[in-house]
């Protein structure tokens, strides 16, 4: 596992965990199918920008497609843009920051792989049962 995928993974539960209840099956599995696509774009060669935006934008990305309710009908672009915009609480974007600066700052190191998806799983799964 590199650092990229690792990343990924601790961004996906990051991001679930920070949505909250009620959980949304389809509404994960979508977040985790752009995710995936996501770590494929930019797993190679797995520079330090690269992570960082992958931490940054999966956490953000998997929070609201969870948490947001897109894929409710809507007919009006404004109430998609609304579901948007208030489906981020404020702590997403600094959860995201600091998960993206945990990841670059580790860069190399043989084990921060690991321990980034594992804490990132822990992390998330604690978040969403306290959320």
């Amino acid at each position: 596992m590199n650092q990229v995928r690792a990343t990924g993974v601790a961004a996906f539960f990051l991001g679930i965990g920070l949505a909250g209840e009620p959980l949304d099956p389809i509404g994960m599995l979508i977040a985790a199918a752009l995710l995936f696509v996501l770590v494929l774009a930019l797993e190679r060669p797995g520079t330090n920008l690269q992570t960082f935006v992958v931490g940054l934008a999966g956490v953000l990305l998997a929070s609201i497609v969870q948490h947001a309710g897109v894929f409710e009908p809507a007919f009006r672009p404004i109430a998609i843009a609304t579901r948007l915009y208030f489906g981020l609480y404020p702590g997403t974007l600094v959860v995201g920051f600091g998960l993206a600066l945990l990841a670059t700052a580790s860069n190399g190191r043989p084990r921060a792989p690991i321990a980034i998806a594992v804490l990132g799983c822990l992390v998330g799964i604690a978040l969403f049962f306290l959320l």
